[in-house]
């Protein structure tokens, strides 16, 4: 909004160079949150808002870059951003990442497909532990991980359930998620922990980029 009343005082096309604004604070916002420092947006937010009057560019004041590459030590662990990354569960955070994902993954998607589009465990939450040989706290830390979860509509959500992957393939065809679609043509019967870490290690590898690149 205070871009916007920027452009209209200054005779300025709102237009040109929205799309980049937009990228750079969803960017900054987003390290930010991952980072566990949701508090200090609202400095970004100053920063951008008189940078702007004052010179007619938008700078956040932001840390981001130093964010990606530190590593913050506790009495009984260190953290990197790809742990912090890792640890990001919230389902509001989550849900912001996948969109992001799939919007940098697959740029013909279209918007508005789905007014509250949820969270799809690939690998179902309540599996048989004699269908996967693996420690179930480990087992349950990649079921969890990003990596497992796409966004499918509420009523294919409910139809996929805790079903096992070739029986969700079919519900998946059906979806306008493009990432669902590709899923349905997975060219594997099961979905394994393999496959999440892989998929977790694709998503985190596209998203860095793009703060790498944005959160300047």
């Amino acid at each position: 909004m205070a871009y916007y009343t920027y452009c209209l005082e200054k005779g300025k096309d709102y237009l040109k160079g929205h799309e980049e604004i937009l990228m750079r604070t969803c960017a900054h916002f987003l390290v930010y949150t991952i980072a566990r420092h949701p508090g200090q947006i609202k400095n970004l937010v100053y920063h951008a808002y008189t940078s702007l009057y004052k010179t007619g560019s938008i700078d956040f004041g932001a840390e981001s870059q130093e964010l990606l590459k530190s590593v913050v030590y506790t009495k009984r662990s260190e953290h990197t951003f790809r742990t912090f990354f890792e640890a990001a569960q919230t389902k509001r955070l989550t849900k912001a990442l996948l969109l992001l994902n799939m919007v940098l993954k697959y740029p013909t998607q279209e918007t508005g497909v789905c007014e509250k589009p949820e969270i799809e465990h690939i690998f179902p939450k309540k599996w048989q532990t004699n269908y996967v040989k693996i420690d179930k706290k480990e087992a349950n830390a990649l079921v969890e991980s990003i990596g497992n979860k796409i966004l499918l509509e509420k009523p294919l959500n409910i139809k996929a359930s805790n079903g096992y992957f070739d029986a969700k393939k079919p519900k998946y065809a059906k979806s306008k998620f493009l990432e669902a679609q590709d899923l349905a043509k997975f060219p594997k019967s099961d979905w394994l922990l393999e496959d999440i870490q892989e998929r977790t290690e694709e998503i985190y590898t596209q998203l860095y980029a793009f703060f790498k690149e944005y959160a300047v």
